[in-house]
């Protein structure tokens, strides 16, 4: 087992030396020499977890981007707003929701070579080379086929798994929670004739139970119950606009403290 010791020394003060209220913390190292043996003065052991690398943000994600080639200046935009219209990820940092899990596993499982970063930086490549007159526009399109030609050929015999996987990522971001009054699921669903969006029941029509819906802005679940009337909290985001919790009752008194702060909540649109 490797042992590391570490030190540090001033080597040139420079405007130090005109600072008289700054104390020097050098950690001057001893004279070893490979073999000799030390004495171990204290030890102890510390209980830490692995954490995990930071999420991404929105700058680091266009940046991770540019340093693998995916996208050009012009083109990046359009590639972040259509995973955000798609609602594969939420928040800043980027928190992936289960749709957007569930797209890039099921890719990553039958049509690898597709979802690849490689892939897609190899292809921008030949777009420049074409541009710069190095490749023939009609070569790199023909091998361009040819590789979708087989990708599309191997999802088309898998479709109907890749279509379960997808389903059920998109389920899990309908689910909300669960039901207090039968205890089933509680999801995100449409009205037939207004389109608009409620929380209801999934044991309709036995269970009855209902909640309106803000109709703009994303909706995430949070585990959370109202203390003051006992039904589930969700999480609304909007984009410009900082998230916010409400509870699914829309005569909860917190409503009220809602419009007092300024935010508005309407019976059928919170």
């Amino acid at each position: 087992e490797p042992f590391y010791i570490s030190g540090s020394r001033i080597v040139r003060e420079g405007w130090l030396r005109y600072l008289p209220y700054f104390k020097s913390a050098d950690v001057i190292l001893p004279q070893l020499k490979e073999g000799e043996k030390v004495q171990v003065l204290n030890k102890e052991i510390l209980a830490k977890e692995t954490q995990p690398p930071p999420r991404y943000t929105q700058g680091r994600l266009v940046e991770k981007m540019e340093e693998m080639g995916l996208g050009t200046k012009s083109t990046r935009h359009s590639i972040i707003k259509s995973r955000d219209d798609r609602g594969y990820v939420v928040g800043n940092p980027l928190v992936p929701r289960e749709t957007g899990i569930a797209v890039a596993s099921t890719l990553i499982k039958h049509a690898q070579k597709i979802s690849s970063p490689e892939m897609t930086a190899e292809l921008e490549q030949d777009m420049d080379r074409i541009v710069e007159g190095l490749h023939q526009k009609d070569q790199v399109v023909g091998r361009s086929r040819e590789m979708l030609d087989e990708i599309m050929e191997v999802m088309e015999k898998e479709r109907e798994e890749i279509a379960a996987d997808i389903r059920n990522g998109v389920r899990e971001d309908e689910v909300v929670g669960k039901c207090r009054t039968c205890g089933k699921d509680l999801r995100i669903k449409r009205a037939r004739k207004s389109r608009k969006r409620f929380v209801g029941c999934s044991g309709y029509p036995q269970c009855t139970e209902a909640y309106p819906l803000p109709q703009k802005g994303k909706i995430r679940s949070t585990d959370e119950v109202c203390p003051d009337c006992g039904t589930l909290r969700i999480t609304v985001i909007n984009k410009g606009r900082r998230p916010w919790t409400i509870c699914l009752d829309p005569e909860c008194p917190t409503k009220k403290e809602l419009v007092g702060s300024g935010r508005k909540s309407k019976r059928g649109e919170n």
